[in-house]
């Protein structure tokens, strides 16, 4: 992941996404009516591949991140936030 929530990717990067994506839906000659929810949709499928806390829980692939975070604040009654991460490769 290179960011860590949807609202921490810069505007820029969300419109310049936007407007391949609705390139691409003009091109497949996709109804006009159609192409803003599917560039909804695609964000969102973007933002769980960039965003940490939209990505599934890799000890259980049915949760995302923000799921499991959220299962600990209710178990433990504290208020747990994630505020940044690293990624180390081998």
């Amino acid at each position: 992941p290179v960011y860590l929530t949807p609202a921490d990717v810069p505007a820029q990067i969300v419109e310049k996404e936007s407007s391949i994506l609705r390139a691409q839906l003009v091109a497949e000659k996709k109804p006009e009516k159609m192409i803003d929810a599917i560039i909804v949709g695609k964000l969102k499928k973007y933002y769980s591949e960039v965003c940490l806390m939209q990505q599934y829980f890799i000890k259980d692939d049915e949760k995302t991140v923000e799921q499991v975070v959220q299962q600990a604040v209710l178990k433990l009654g504290e208020n747990i936030q994630v505020k940044a991460f690293s990624r180390l490769a081998l």
